[in-house]
Order: structure tokens, then C-alpha cells, then sequence
């Protein structure tokens, strides 16, 4: 999109606004020339503008800022605006230049990704924490741990049952700072108060998450938030696919907290994850206290649930280790063929109904005949995990695979495999349970496109992002900034001091002191520095960053943008070189106009000199003419005198002639 251009005069009047800035503002030029910013928008709305203006025009040097545009009926626009002060010759300044560039997108952008990754890496620790358990309660403890770091909450707790009709609660399951111990510490049963029964019908009716405190839709239970000290609650519903509901949420308790509505989704997505663990994990714990209960479970569960007996595999295995076999992964990598030997061993002993469902299956002998049909090459991967999980003697395994229908339709699920308790020995009994998630799939691969999207426009617009951990000092960097400092992923220290060391040496310095600066201020800043390759080639960058702090003022973590703006560098260059030549030109063409101006000056002169020369020899020529008529009569009247005469004389020659004649014939006579 083209830029806005604004130009002001000494007085911070505007002087010129181009035709972008009117589209943008929906404002006529008209109404702006000739006014200051605090005239044009009385209402302090572009208060921040107007100083920035106010210093360029004092100090005469340059500035940047970032400036939110309140458009009628439109979203808000961001723009980055350049004040540029403009000197005439003596370097007095004569005005300022503001060019602003929308970086709306950049900046959704930029929001978007950090959001992104933030809700993949919060994801990835809850699954490690699920998927790594080997119990409920360890599975339990795991993910509040992870929620508690990932929230940085005072309390995340998991309550049971969220039921308005149960005559009392507790909370299995509880995670907190130790300044803020819950019900767990007591170990107690608590009564069901009408404000608590409330709490729980308004997570029952909601469709996810539900934020209780000031400033929201819904009061916390007065009676519960008075006895354990929180202020602010995020909370939803689990409901896992066997028993009663479950509570699970977070509390603030030093602060009144706004969750934002990131921390929403995020909380709802966990709440999916504690889910899926909860149906496998209390089935399983269900199984161990009953095996009536089991096939009661078994056969109404809406997880898919296979019993098999692998006892031909144990024998197998044992046979193996008697022949000295001790890394079984390499074996198998040798010897691929004993997989299906002792996938040929395994016996399905019972399957249910949401097995049936699963596979699209009519009934158990139909899914058994075609059982080769439902797997995949993901599925002998997976068999392949189960056969070494056995083999290190380990009774859980847990792993995401994929499987299909009778009918070739693919599934994904999760597999967990949980041997029977009694059963260690002879692997007479295992259970393998299938939960689909191939919607959770479809839902993260749509993630991961919009993640893959942002990327590719991250290297379009050659902008990348970067994270810094206060704490940790790891810093995190964009694929694009990688390539933009062109240093592959492995070789970076990733640290704020390896950021540094890529940077143009004269320009860390300058770089340190503007984020120590930063820190020190708690503000934003945006610097444009050098990049020294190793080639020797000189990169521009513009980087920003934003750091965030604790209640206390202590800086967390900072997050930030870096942009090559290598490109815009050498056209602005460009454009000062021509601004250069365009005003040795026009200076130029003064001069010439004003020797022109002093030659015209002179001419006028000559022509006024010539003119009166030429009338003083139009007036003699006058003269001249009167003399010359004046002498023509006289010549002519002597002219005539002069033929009288030149007559007279004729005649007396003739005369005389003859007399001469006369004379000599008498005197030959």
C-alpha cells in the first residue's frame, strides 16, 4: 500500500497531504491545509503525533512513531510514522516531513504468531505430561504443574464432581504457589453451597471455558472464594466419557486478573487433552478394582477397547533374550520379519461395541475376518513401541497412530496399551484402547497450515519474530530471521549474546544500550542497525521489541520483530542522491535565471541606447535629405549657367575654327 505523506511548515501548519492520507483519514486536504494537528483533532486523540511533531520541528533532527488511527465505521489501523525535518541552506529548519506506512497486518501478524506459538508449546508440554504417565493421579499431577507454569496462576486444580446436586466436592488434584495452599492441603470434603451449585451449572451449560470475577459476566461463590482467598476464577467442565463431570481451573488470588480470550482457548483445549487422558486413565482404573465392572465397562464404553493375549508374544521375547539378543531396537532394525511373527502370535480375545463402531464393523467376526484391512504402516509402528515397551518390562504405553475402517476410511487415534494387573508375568491379558481424535488431528493440521501461512508471509515481507526469556536468557528466533541473518538453526548459540555477536560490530554497542535503555524505562523501542555477513555484504534491519514484567516490576520476558529493510535503504539513497542532483539542478537553473535577468537588463539598455541613436539619425538623415535637395536646385541652376555657358563657348570655338580656316586659305591664296 502506498504511504501517507503529510508536509508542515516551521509553525507545524500543514502545507501538503497527499492523496493517500485523504483516502485513509476520509478527510478532504481542504480541511487540513493551513492547520496544526491539534486544531485539526481538538479531542487529544493524536496527542502523541503532535509532540513527536512538536520535537522534530524544536531539535531539527529525525523520529519515528507508532501510531494507532481511529477511523469512523473501521477497524483501528496502525502506522509507522517517519518525521523527517527539512533545513534550507543555512541548516535552519524550514519544516517536516511525515511519512507513515500502514502496519496493521504486520502487527496481526505478529500478535497472531506469538499466540501461535505460545499455544503449540503450551500443547506440546501438556501432551508430554499426559502421555508420559503411568497412573491417574501421576497424569493428573503432571498437567497441573504444566498449567501452573503455563498460566503463572497462584492455583490450578482439578475438583470432583462438578455435579449442583452433589451433596459435597473435592479436589483430587491440586497444584498452587506455596503462598496459596487449597483444599488438597486439607484434605477434606467440602459441603455443596448454593453459590458453589450455581458455579457448577453455569460450566455445565457453557460450551467451554467461563471467567467468574469483577469485570465479568459471572460471580465467583462467594462462600468458596471468602474461605480459600481467590479473586479471580477460569474454570470449565470435563467431561470425561465414563462417570461424573469433572471441575478444572485456575485461580488468581494475589490480584484481580483479566483472562484474555488466548487464555481461553488455551484452557479449553487443555481441558480436551485432560480428557482424553481421563477416559483412558479412569477406565483403566475402573478395570483394576473389578473385573465385573470391567465387562460392564467394556461392553457400554464409548472408547474403543480391544483385550488380547500376548502371551505367544512373552515367549517369543523370552526366546530372544535367551539367545542373548540385548538391544531389541537394533534387532528389530535387522531382523523386521520377527515383528510379524509375533503380531501372528497375538489373539484377540474380545473387542466392543465402540470397536465395532470404530472400524465400521457389523460385528466382532466381521472386524476379526478383515482385521488386516484396518491396519496401516503407522499401525505396525505402533506395534513395533508395544513390542519394546514389553521387552524394558514396562505395563502402560501410550502413542498417537492411525488405523481405517473396513471401508479404507482412515482414523486417526490414540493407543494406549495397559497390561492387566496379575497378568506382568505372562502378558495374558493386555487391554488396548483406541480414543479417536482424527477431529483433534484435523483441527491441529489446520494450526499447523495457519503457522506454515505465517511463515510464508514472514518471508514475503521478510519480517520475523523473536522471544527472549528473561530468566532463562534462551531466546527463540522466526525461520525467517534465521535466514535474514543467514546462520543456520544448529549453529545458533541462541542466547541474547549470540544475537549480539551476529550483529554489524560499530553497531552493538548502539543495539545493547537501546534494549538496556528499554528495560530500564519499561517502554518499547525500534532501531535500525547493521548486519555484517560473512561475505563481507552489508543488511539493514529494523528490529522492535516489547518487554513484559511482573507485578513487581521485573522484566519477564521481551518479545519482538526483526525486518530487513535492506531494500527500502537502498531506494531511500537513491531517492537522497536524486534529491541531491534535483537541487544542484534547480540551484543551477536560479543562477542561469538570474545571469538571464541581468542580460535582459542590459539588452533593454542597448535597445534604449539604439533606439535614441536611431532618431538622432532619422532626424539627421532628415537634414541630410533637406541638405541635399537644397543642393541638387543649386547644382542644377549652375548646371544650367554651366550649359548657357558651355553654348557660348561652342560658338566662339566654331567661330574660331573657322576664322582659322579663313585665315589659312588666304595665305595659301
Amino acid at each position: 500500500m502506498p504511504d501517507n505523506i503529510v508536509r508542515y511548515d516551521r509553525q507545524g501548519r500543514t502545507v501538503y497531504v497527499n492523496p493517500v492520507l485523504e483516502k485513509t483519514l476520509g478527510a478532504a486536504a481542504a480541511d487540513m491545509i493551513g492547520k496544526r494537528v491539534r486544531e485539526i483533532n481538538p479531542d487529544g486523540s493524536y496527542e502523541a503525533y503532535a509532540q513527536a511533531l512538536d520535537a522534530a520541528l524544536a531539535s531539527g533532527g529525525n523520529g519515528e512513531i507508532e501510531l494507532t488511527l481511529f477511523i469512523p465505521s473501521e477497524e483501528p489501523l496502525v502506522h509507522q510514522i517517519r518525521m523527517i525535518a527539512e533545513h534550507d541552506d543555512h541548516g535552519e529548519v524550514t519544516g517536516v516531513l511525515a511519512i507513515g506506512h500502514d502496519i496493521t497486518e504486520r502487527k496481526r501478524m505478529e500478535e497472531e504468531r506469538t499466540q501461535n506459538f505460545r499455544y503449540f508449546e503450551s500443547m506440546d508440554k501438556i501432551n508430554r505430561a499426559i502421555q508420559t504417565a503411568t497412573d491417574l493421579e501421576g497424569m493428573l499431577s503432571d498437567a497441573l504443574d504444566v498449567v501452573l507454569d503455563v498460566f503463572d496462576c497462584d492455583r490450578a486444580f482439578l475438583l470432583y464432581p462438578c455435579d449442583p446436586g452433589a451433596p459435597s466436592w473435592s479436589v483430587p488434584m491440586e497444584r498452587c504457589k506455596p503462598e496459596y495452599p487449597g483444599v488438597l492441603e486439607l484434605g477434606i470434603e467440602v459441603p455443596t453451597s448454593s453459590d458453589v451449585a450455581q458455579t457448577f451449572r453455569f460450566l455445565l451449560e457453557a460450551d467451554g471455558a467461563v471467567t467468574f470475577g469483577p469485570g465479568t459476566q459471572h460471580p465467583l461463590p462467594a462462600d468458596a472464594s471468602e474461605r480459600f482467598g481467590f479473586k479471580s476464577m477460569l474454570s470449565t467442565a470435563l467431561r470425561p466419557k465414563v462417570d461424573s463431570p469433572w471441575q478444572f481451573g485456575l485461580h488468581q488470588c494475589s490480584r484481580v486478573r483479566n483472562w484474555t480470550a488466548e487464555e481461553e482457548r488455551l484452557i479449553r483445549e487443555i481441558a480436551r487433552r485432560l480428557t482424553d487422558g481421563l477416559n483412558t486413565m479412569l477406565i483403566y482404573r475402573d478395570l483394576q478394582k473389578s473385573e465385573q465392572r470391567y465387562r460392564l465397562v467394556f461392553r457400554n464404553s464409548p472408547v474403543s477397547i480391544w483385550e488380547e493375549d500376548f502371551s505367544g508374544v512373552k515367549v517369543l521375547l523370552d526366546g530372544l533374550k535367551q539367545e542373548g539378543v540385548t538391544d531389541i531396537q537394533a534387532h528389530f532394525g535387522q531382523h523386521p520379519e520377527i515383528i510379524r511373527q509375533c503380531a501372528q502370535t497375538v489373539k484377540v480375545v474380545d473387542v466392543n461395541e465402540a470397536a465395532l463402531a470404530l472400524h465400521g464393523a457389523a460385528s466382532k467376526e466381521a472386524l476379526l475376518e478383515g482385521l488386516i484391512e484396518t491396519f496401516t504402516e503407522e499401525s505396525f509402528d505402533t506395534f513395533r513401541e508395544e513390542l519394546i515397551c514389553l521387552w524394558e518390562g514396562e505395563n502402560m504405553m501410550m502413542r498417537d497412530a492411525a488405523v481405517r475402517t473396513l471401508t479404507g476410511e482412515r482414523r486417526d487415534v490414540t493407543v494406549y496399551l495397559a497390561v492387566c494387573p496379575g497378568y506382568e508375568n505372562s502378558l495374558g491379558k493386555i487391554f488396548v484402547s483406541l480414543i479417536d481424535i482424527t477431529e483433534r488431528k484435523r483441527v491441529e493440521e489446520a494450526l499447523r497450515h495457519s503457522e506454515a501461512s505465517l511463515n510464508e508471509a514472514q518471508r514475503t515481507a521478510h519480517l520475523g519474530n523473536w522471544e527472549l526469556n528473561l530468566a532463562t536468557n534462551a531466546l527463540h528466533w522466526s525461520d525467517e530471521i534465521h535466514r535474514i541473518f543467514e546462520i543456520d538453526r544448529e549453529q545458533f548459540g541462541a542466547s541474547y549474546d549470540a544475537f549480539l555477536g551476529a550483529i554489524h560490530p560499530d553497531d552493538r554497542e548502539m543495539v545493547n544500550r537501546a534494549y538496556s535503555q528499554s528495560l530500564a524505562d519499561c517502554t518499547p523501542y525500534d532501531i535500525v542497525h547493521r548486519l555484517l555477513m560473512k561475505d563481507g555484504r552489508i543488511k539493514y534491519v529494523e528490529e522492535c521489541c516489547e518487554t513484559f514484567y511482573d507485578e513487581d516490576g521485573r522484566p519477564l520476558r521481551s518479545i519482538g520483530t526483526v525486518q530487513d529493510i535492506t531494500e527500502r535503504k537502498r531506494v531511500e539513497e537513491e531517492l537522497h542522491l536524486q534529491t541531491v542532483e534535483l537541487e544542484e539542478e534547480v540551484a543551477e537553473r536560479q543562477m542561469t535565471q538570474e545571469n538571464l535577468q541581468e542580460k535582459a537588463l542590459l539588452l533593454e539598455e542597448e535597445i534604449e541606447k539604439r533606439q535614441k541613436t536611431q532618431e538622432e539619425l532619422e532626424q539627421l538623415n532628415k537634414t541630410l535629405e533637406q541638405r541635399v535637395k537644397e543642393r541638387t536646385i543649386e547644382l542644377e541652376e549652375k548646371n544650367m549657367e554651366l550649359h548657357k555657358m558651355n553654348r557660348i563657348f561652342v560658338g566662339r570655338e566654331l567661330r574660331m575654327v573657322e576664322l582659322k580656316e579663313r585665315i589659312r586659305e588666304l595665305e595659301g591664296a
